[in-house]
């Protein structure tokens, strides 16, 4: 499942998650303010800006909300089945 790392008021999350609602496509969000788990996870990967979307703990796409809607639909299930060998 496609993990979109997020916090309060981030203009950047509210479009990743927009973006992939408009697609149609499932993924959990993960707010670094209230997750420790999450939070964890995000700092020991080394980033330091939200959103950053994850499947299978690896990076879906650099840049954040930027890199992410450029994918279309069709590049991001291609990107989730080459990342988790699944197809959806």
């Amino acid at each position: 499942m496609i993990k979109v790392y997020t916090s309060h008021s981030c203009f950047y999350c509210t479009r990743a998650k927009n973006y992939l609602d408009n697609l149609g496509i499932d993924y959990q969000a993960l707010n670094i303010q209230e997750d420790s788990d999450a939070r964890d996870f995000f700092v020991k990967s080394g980033f330091r800006s939200v959103p950053q979307i994850f499947v299978d703990d690896q990076l879906l796409c650099k840049g954040g909300s930027d890199g992410l809607v450029q994918m279309t639909k069709e590049d991001i299930q291609n990107k989730v089945i080459e990342l988790t060998g699944v197809r959806s």
